[in-house]
């Protein structure tokens, strides 16, 4: 019952670094969108964006909102959806037919609280626009989440953290 009425502080995304290039080449100007989506803050996502520099680095501030649903017997479950994309929109880069015109350089759902291993991967976004989709299903059970994960990325990830947290095995996605 204490639970009902206390507010919580949720960790909607910690802070983000990453760096975008296309065959190498670092790029610059390119528009990265952070979509953050958690029922127990509000209905709509929290949508924040960041440019390259020239250097095509970007970044984005640790995001953390108060709430009162991870002590209620619904809310205690909702999931945080975290989203970081770049549109397709560039010129001389990959857009093929039937895709969402997007790259995903992060997606990935987790509960309420922070799980550092993942917090750590969201520091080297380290994508090339040219990689394909690679789809991981994480453990992330022993902070709270599920044992079965997905996270679809393109970049290029510190792998001992991914091969630490790997369930089984992972799925590699070909759009």
């Amino acid at each position: 019952m204490f639970g009902l009425f206390k507010s919580y502080e949720v960790q909607l995304s910690p802070e983000v670094k990453g760096r975008i290039t296309n065959q190498g080449e670092a790029l610059a100007g390119v528009e990265v969108i952070r979509k953050l989506f958690y029922e127990g803050y509000e209905k709509n996502p929290v949508i924040d964006y960041a440019l390259t520099n020239t250097r095509g680095e970007f970044s984005f501030d640790e995001l953390i909102v108060r709430s009162k649903a991870p002590g209620n017997i619904v809310g205690q479950d909702y999931l945080i959806r975290q989203e970081i994309t770049v549109k397709k929109d560039l010129i001389n880069v990959k857009n093929e037919a039937n895709d969402d015109g997007y790259y995903w350089l992060w997606v990935m759902s987790k509960g309420w609280k922070s799980v550092p291993p993942v917090s750590r991967l969201l520091t080297g976004l380290n994508a090339d626009l040219q990689n394909e989709e690679v789809q991981y299903d994480l453990d992330i059970s022993q902070y709270g989440g599920s044992r079965y994960q997905p996270l679809v990325t393109i970049c290029d990830l510190d792998m001992d953290t991914i091969n630490n947290l790997l369930s089984v095995s992972y799925t590699h996605l070909t759009l």
